[in-house]
């Protein structure tokens, strides 16, 4: 059998194919449910994607931890690994996670703290600035938006050889891309070493007399 080959490195339009998918997939699940919360509540636009679009950006995420890949990159057989090409501990994917969805989770945490009896708990609880400008308001977006901006300029890093954005780069991980399936099984030879009865190894001349042999 060949060896296995390794998992290689990925383009940056592979990765931005990969990204393309799951804002798709994304999509797909989120304007039902959206449209839903809009049409059957009180709740706006700006209400449901503070907390319909954070939360199920979170959950799709959370593939990222357990099968370490988005749904983009499963479909293109990526996979978050070592640089090496060695499977991530789920650890790091745990903390890749977060640090790649930050922005999200502190938009989450945002629109719960606007929850009327969570703001006079904080406020109750005196960690907030101003009794009527809880922490929230003054902290989180602020975090959120830099969060992001850095975040977006860190992802331009995968232009680099290696292909690595800057959660990957702070985290030891790179998105690698699988073999194929004949690549990974490989082949079997099709002429086998031939012995030469009596010896253990036959001169290098006497293999190939034989082969001659066997061709004609």
């Amino acid at each position: 059998m060949l060896p296995v080959p390794l998992a290689r490195p990925v383009a940056p339009h592979i990765r931005l194919l990969a990204l393309s998918i799951d804002l798709v997939a994304f999509a797909i699940v989120y304007i039902p449910i959206s449209l839903l919360f809009i049409g059957s509540s009180r709740h706006g636009p700006a209400w449901t994607s503070a907390y319909v679009g954070n939360a199920l950006a979170l959950l799709i995420g959370l593939t990222e931890i357990f099968v370490a890949a988005s749904p983009g990159k499963l479909i293109l057989r990526l996979r978050i690994m070592t640089p090496g090409g060695e499977r991530a501990a789920r650890g790091t994917l745990a903390l890749r996670y977060l640090l790649k969805f930050s922005p999200r989770l502190l938009g989450l945490v945002h629109a719960v703290l606007l929850i009327i009896a969570v703001k006079q708990f904080v406020a109750w609880t005196g960690l907030s600035f101003f009794r009527d400008r809880p922490i929230d308001y003054v902290c989180l977006p602020i975090i959120g938006e830099v969060l992001t901006v850095v975040l977006a300029g860190g992802y331009a890093l995968i232009l680099r050889p290696g292909g690595r954005a800057l959660h990957d780069v702070l985290t030891g991980t790179q998105v690698l891309r699988l073999p194929g399936k004949s690549a990974r099984q490989g082949f079997e030879p099709v002429m086998a070493e031939i012995v030469v009865a009596g010896s253990e190894q036959a001169p290098a001349g006497g293999r190939m007399a034989q082969l001659e042999s066997i061709r004609k």
